[in-house]
This record gives structure tokens, sequence and C-alpha cells, in this order.
């Protein structure tokens, strides 16, 4: 879909406050026929809305990911450096303490592999 293709934002969804009042008069003057199309409508408009919305939030996501990954790897590393110059008494602590203020549970795994690779 190229660029003039694509609907501009506010045409994509559907105007809920103009579906509920479509909803209310139809509630006011309708038969129950009427009322139960109208809330079938009103549903299935802001169900679309919300598909749409987590839709777009998804692909904003999927976008961001490679740069997410890569910091967290370079956090990573940066733990690891960090840790290999601590002692094996330091490092268990670091993977034995479960307070609020522990290590994250990505910091022990990075701990537990620098001290068995210093038993092996």
């Amino acid at each position: 879909m190229s660029e003039k293709d694509e609907k501009p934002e506010s045409n994509i969804y559907y105007d809920l406050e103009e579906a509920w009042d479509e909803t209310k008069s139809d509630f006011s003057f309708g038969s129950n026929k009427d009322k139960a199309a109208a809330a079938a409508k009103l549903v299935g408009k802001t169900l679309f809305n919300t598909g749409v919305f987590a839709g777009k939030l998804g692909f904003k996501m999927i976008k961001e990911l490679p740069h997410q990954i890569e910091k967290t790897q370079m956090r990573r590393e940066e733990t690891r450096e960090k840790y290999e110059e601590k002692s094996d008494t330091e490092l268990q602590r670091i993977i034995k303490d479960d307070g609020f203020f522990s290590a994250s549970p990505d910091d022990k795994v990075i701990a537990r592999k620098i001290l068995r690779e210093r038993n092996e």
C-alpha cells in the first residue's frame, strides 16, 4: 500500500461519539430489534478501533525491537564486565539475595555464568 492509498489518521477509526449518538437515538425511539442492532454496531466499532490501535502499537514495537535488543545486550555486557571484577563471595551473595533491592533475574544469571566459568 503506497502513502497515497493510506487513509488519514482521523479516517481510520470510527467516530465513537457519533456511534454513541446513533445508539442513544435507537434506544430512545427504536424497536427491540433496532436496540440490539445499535448495541452490536457500537460494540463492533469499539472493537474495531481497539484492534486498529493494537495493530499500530504492535507495529511500532516491532520497529523498535532491534534497538531494544541492542540496548539489552549492551547492558548485559556492562553488567558482565562489572561482575567479572567481583569476588566469588560477592557473586554468590548477588545470586542468593532476594530482597527488594536485589539484582534482577538477568543479573543473577550473569553472576552464575561467571562463577561456573571460574570453577571449570
